[in-house]
């Protein structure tokens, strides 16, 4: 039998199972562990068992100019977390509000026979696939630097980016899809996508607290600073630029703090249900976002490649996708699971339904390879599982070693560093003009005090030719800094296209449209 042993303070209620209780110390010497060794300023973290919130709490601070700590009141971004939301709101608006559902095709809720770039994702694309990420349409998601995209002509821009994968056979993370499900949300409620949210499902849970990266006023607010890693040095992402990314609303713009989050993990684990008994969801539509629709493949992901046995002690996994959940296993145990990164956030949240286990952290800084995330939440579901933890304040400093050995550190995709040629290009005036892509939008490309300067949407930066045809495209904005390469098409001297590495897999050519800058919107 379950017993409990409640301890004041903040309150965490130690599950025994046996003789072994683990307690606050226990816990909080892990997580200022992982905070000190991985450079994170804050963390917040929440726990739900057997439907009582065992952990909310605080963990270092929120500013590090001001010191001031990190409570379980402080709101943090939460990402991709937010999708889970968006899924729970559509379903419910669906069921409510029309004869539609998930299965649902989406040109018959939109009215548009053209969405996609091909008639059979036009005509056949369900609302599940895009909650799933079937489309087989690559990421895009430097798209959202434009200055002129909106909800509204997202949907139309859509249809101009090129498929590389088949049709439901293929996982796609796409942010851009969540961006067309805030659209279809509003169109059938009639209101923003925010005031939807709030009206709809924040407030019945009582989630009086959250807010959104797209209205947070950062200056008058419990709000952890969000931190970039720019040459080893912790610095502050730009909240004008967070606030710009996050427009499309419904893939990644809900901030939050730890006790609300317990509302939503109780929402999840209690089959959908509002705190006062009554089904906000109706339950079916309910089971059915916890529902798989799509695999990822486990070669790629971090789970696949360093939480599974032989090497670790306990296999981790998440290689299934729901409506905005990815799903797995833990110690055997079935697991809900989906993670969080932003510019500034790393977020991470766990069901064990059938535990009645829920887990939630959100951290200010990066966790490259997940493996912070990761481990945290492996180390917290062992100790509420009544398991002997397999990692320790020792070991989630040092993973992936002393299971793996020699792990390179990943490359960021943004920080470019290539050796500048001693090639001169002598006519910087042939490569000026204004260059579109109808997805996208256009680039400007200037001269400035004698140098290439390329101006895409809220983007800037500064082209330094390493040939003739390729540049380094050095960020002149605040943080986040986001380095590419851009490259020009040529024929003879003349110029007529440009590709910057916005994306690894079919990037985008812009082509160019006038040789003036700026006279063409």
């Amino acid at each position: 039998m379950k017993q409990y042993l409640t301890v004041l303070g903040l309150g965490i209620i130690c599950l025994i199972r046996a003789t072994n209780c683990q307690n606050e110390q226990t816990i909080d010497e892990v997580i200022n562990a992982v905070l000190a060794c991985r450079s994170n300023p804050g963390l917040t973290v929440t726990v739900i068992k057997d439907g009582r919130v065992v952990l909310a709490k605080g963990y270092g601070v929120r500013n590090l100019q001001t010191g001031e700590p990190v409570t379980n009141k402080t709101l943090f971004g939460i990402a991709s977390l937010t999708k889970a939301f968006t899924s729970s709101l559509l379903v419910k608006l669906l069921s409510e509000k029309t004869s539609h559902h998930v299965g649902t095709n989406v040109y018959k809720i939109l009215n548009n026979t053209h969405l996609f770039n091909n008639t059979l994702r036009s005509i056949y694309a369900t609302v599940d696939d895009l909650m799933a990420h079937r489309l087989a349409i690559p990421r895009n998601n430097f798209l959202r630097l434009s200055s002129t995209l909106t909800r509204e002509n997202l949907v139309s821009r859509i249809r101009y980016l090129p498929s590389t994968g088949a049709f439901r056979k293929s996982f796609y993370y796409s942010d851009l899809m969540y961006g067309v499900l805030t659209r279809m949300t509003e169109n059938i409620g009639g209101q923003s996508w925010e005031d939807l949210m709030t009206s709809y499902i924040l407030n019945p849970l009582g989630m009086t607290s959250t807010t959104f990266e797209t209205r947070q006023d950062v200056t008058s607010s419990d709000v952890a600073t969000p931190y970039i890693s720019e040459n080893g040095v912790l610095t502050p992402a730009s909240q004008d630029f967070i606030r710009h990314w996050e427009l499309i609303g419904g893939s990644g713009s809900i901030m939050t703090n730890a006790e609300d989050m317990a509302k939503w993990l109780k929402f999840q684990l209690n089959n959908g249900k509002a705190p006062d008994g009554t089904q906000l969801i109706d339950l079916q539509d309910f089971e059915d976002t916890h529902r798989p629709r799509n695999m990822i493949s486990s070669k790629y992901s971090a789970t696949g490649k360093y939480f599974t046995r032989p090497k670790v002690p306990v296999t981790t996994s998440n290689d299934g996708y729901a409506l905005g959940w990815k799903t797995g296993f833990y110690r055997g145990l079935r697991m809900l699971q989906h993670s969080g990164t932003s510019w500034g956030f790393a977020s991470l949240l766990t069901l064990i339904p059938d535990e009645n286990l829920g887990i939630f952290t959100s951290m200010s800084g990066k966790d490259t390879g997940y493996f912070t995330r990761l481990t945290l939440h492996n180390f917290l579901a062992d100790i509420f599982l009544g398991e002997t933890p397999w990692l320790n304040s020792t070991t989630v400093c040092s993973f992936p070693s002393p299971w793996h050995d020699n792990v390179q550190p990943r490359r960021t995709k943004r920080a470019i560093n290539m050796p500048i040629s001693p090639f001169l290009v002598t006519n910087l005036a042939s490569y000026t003009g204004v260059y579109r892509n109808e997805a996208y939008g256009n680039i400007d490309v200037v001269i400035t005090n004698n140098r290439l300067r390329a101006i895409y949407g809220i983007g800037e930066w500064s082209l330094t030719p390493t040939s003739d045809t390729k540049f380094t495209a050095v960020w002149m904005k605040v943080s986040p800094r986001l380095d590419f390469i851009f490259t020009f098409k040529k024929t003879g001297t003349r110029v007529y296209s440009l590709i910057p590495s916005f994306q690894k897999s079919s990037p985008p050519i812009f082509y160019k449209i006038s040789q003036t800058p700026g006279i063409i919107g």
